[in-house]
C-alpha cells in the first residue's frame, strides 16, 4: 500500500460542462458537447479510495451543476464516503431557480450536522451588465430570484450559508462598488476575484472577448481592493493590492500540498491554473498513484512559475487563520 502524506483536504470537482450561460471569460460552454459528463460509476470508484477520505471541503461546480440529473445521487455518495467533511459548496449561476431550491433542500436533508452547505451564486454586474457577461438576457433576474428564494427558505438553517461571487473583468470593473452596495442591501455576502487567463478547466485563455483588465483598469481595481482592505482587512485583499501593484504572489494556499481539482474529462490538477500542473487522469491510473506523484520535481518547477502570478482565492492558506467565507468576504454580511 502506498503511504500518502499529506492527504488532500480540498477538492474542486466540476461534475459537468453543461451550461445555460455563455460567459465572456469562460470557454466551458464551447466544449460541453465535446466532453461528456464524468460518469457516476467513475465517481463511485474514485471515492472508494482512502486518499479522498480525508477531504474537509468539496467544491461542486461546473458548467452549471444543477443541470446534472444525478447531482443528488453524487452528493450522497460524497457524503457517505467523506466522514471528515466540514463544508460542501455548490457554485451556481442561479438560472434554474426552482431546481436550485429543491436541490438545496435535499442536500441539507442529507448533510450531517457537523458540516455546512455554502451556495455561491455568480453575480458579475447589475442588470444588463451581468446579462452581457453571462450571455443570457435572463441571467440577472434569475440569479436575484434564486438568492432571495434561498435566503428566505433556509434562513433558519444554521448550517446553510449563501453568498455571491463576482469576477472582475474589463466588462464590469467600474461596477465593483455598486455590486458591493447591492449585496449589502440584499443582506448577502460577496467575494471579489479577478478574471484570469488559465489554460485548463474554464480555459479562459481561449476566449477572445477582451475580458482582461488593461493597466488603467488594473489601477482602478487596485484602489477598490485598497478601500476594501482598509474597511475589512484580510490576507487576500492585502495580497491583491500588492499583486495589482506588480508584486509576485507570496501568500500560500492549499493547492500545492492539500488541494486537488478533478476535471470533467478525468484529468487531475492541484488547481485550475495551468495544463503544466496536470498530474494524471483517473481513467488511466488510480487516484492514489496520481496523488503520490503530485509533488515530483517537474511539478515543483511548474508550481514555482504558476503560483507567483496566481490571483485566485479558491484555496485559502491555513496559516492565515481564515476560512474560505472570510477570504471571499463573508464579513460584508450585516
Amino acid at each position: 500500500m502506498i503511504n500518502l502524506k499529506p492527504k488532500p483536504l480540498i477538492l474542486v470537482f466540476p461534475v459537468t460542462y453543461k451550461c445555460n450561460c455563455k460567459c465572456v471569460m469562460c470557454s466551458i460552454w464551447m466544449k460541453q458537447e465535446r466532453i461528456k459528463d464524468i460518469p457516476y460509476e467513475a465517481i463511485e470508484k474514485l471515492f472508494t479510495s482512502p486518499v479522498l477520505a480525508s477531504l474537509e471541503e468539496i467544491q461542486i461546480t461546473g458548467g452549471e451543476p444543477v443541470l446534472r440529473e444525478d447531482l443528488i445521487k453524487i452528493i450522497k455518495l460524497l457524503l457517505d464516503n467523506c466522514s471528515k467533511l466540514k463544508r460542501l459548496s455548490l457554485a451556481s449561476n442561479g438560472m434554474l431557480v426552482d431546481q436550485l431550491v429543491l436541490i438545496t433542500e435535499e442536500i441539507l436533508r442529507l448533510l450531517p450536522h457537523h458540516a455546512e452547505l455554502y451556495i455561491s451564486l455568480s453575480l458579475d454586474g447589475i442588470g444588463n451588465t451581468h446579462n452581457l457577461i453571462r450571455g443570457n438576457n435572463k441571467a440577472f433576474e434569475n440569479v436575484i430570484f434564486s438568492a432571495r428564494a434561498l435566503k428566505e427558505r433556509f434562513k433558519d438553517r444554521p448550517n446553510f450559508k449563501l453568498g455571491f461571487n463576482t469576477v472582475l473583468s474589463s466588462f464590469n470593473y467600474q461596477q465593483a462598488q455598486e455590486i458591493l452596495g447591492f449585496c449589502q442591501k440584499e443582506g448577502l455576502s460577496v467575494g471579489f476575484t479577478l478574471a484570469n487567463t488559465v489554460s485548463v478547466y474554464i480555459e479562459s485563455s481561449k476566449c477572445n472577448s477582451g475580458f482582461v483588465l488593461t493597466q488603467e483598469q488594473i489601477q482602478y481595481v487596485r484602489n477598490f481592493f485598497m478601500k476594501l482592505n482598509q474597511q475589512w482587512p484580510t490576507a487576500y485583499f492585502e495580497m491583491m493590492v500588492d499583486m495589482l501593484g506588480g508584486a509576485r504572489r507570496t501568500a500560500g494556499c492549499y493547492a500545492r500540498t492539500r488541494g486537488m481539482l478533478i476535471d470533467v474529462d478525468g484529468s487531475v490538477y492541484p488547481c485550475g491554473q495551468s495544463a503544466d500542473l496536470r498530474c494524471g487522469n483517473i481513467y488511466e491510473e488510480d487516484i492514489s498513484r496520481i496523488w503520490n506523484r503530485k509533488m515530483n520535481k517537474k511539478m515543483r518547477a511548474a508550481f514555482k512559475l504558476e503560483c507567483s502570478r496566481c490571483t485566485t482565492n479558491c484555496y485559502p492558506t491555513r496559516a492565515s487563520g481564515l476560512k474560505i467565507t472570510k477570504l471571499l468576504g463573508n464579513f460584508f454580511s450585516p
